[in-house]
């Protein structure tokens, strides 16, 4: 009688998380979906990705794990063989605009983010947002984030908030405090 096989815990471990980003990202809940992948280690990322590159059976599996990879957007790009974050000689990937308008909702408050999402100058902080995401091979969340609370908090309150935060984008100097 062959004895059953037992899938080792981190792949029990990367399938969770595979269904629950996935349903977070269904429901529409990105923001939670984002946060649940930010807080993964090194190695079930690494198995999260390796879960997502592998033969899955069906199409709708398939389907999804196609959305997911396009979801994740560079934020969690891992170099395939050591589990590592990308690494300085490979090119940064490409940030789209949905990647740069999710980063908005997960980091600003929800009609602050739909009035720049409606601005006729969301273009300009789209492109400054991706440029510093390509120049320091980071995601759209952490460009956002590294304004800190009060840039962000003043987000609200100015009239137009895209060129507000597209020129603190544009102006970040990481050697001084804002």
């Amino acid at each position: 009688m062959p004895y059953p096989t037992i899938t080792p815990a981190r792949e029990r471990a990367a399938a969770a998380v595979y269904g629950a980003v996935a349903g977070l990202f269904l429901a529409g809940q990105d923001d939670a979906a984002h946060y649940v992948l930010h807080q993964l280690d090194e190695e079930l990322l690494q198995e999260l990705h390796r879960l997502l590159d592998g033969d899955i059976g069906s199409d709708i599996d398939q389907a999804l794990a196609q959305t997911l990879r396009q979801r994740f957007d560079g934020d969690l790009a891992v170099a395939p063989a050591t589990g590592l974050r990308a690494v300085e000689d490979q090119a940064p990937p490409q940030v789209s605009q949905e990647a740069v308008a999710r980063a908005l909702r997960v980091v600003l408050q929800s009609t602050v983010a739909q009035q720049i999402l409606r601005s006729a100058t969301l273009g300009d902080l789209i492109g400054d947002v991706q440029a510093v995401c390509g120049r320091d091979r980071v995601g759209p969340v952490e460009v956002l984030k590294r304004l800190g609370n009060e840039v962000l908090s003043m987000a609200g309150r100015v009239s137009d908030p895209a060129p507000y935060l597209a020129k603190h984008v544009r102006n970040y100097d990481p050697n001084t405090l804002s």
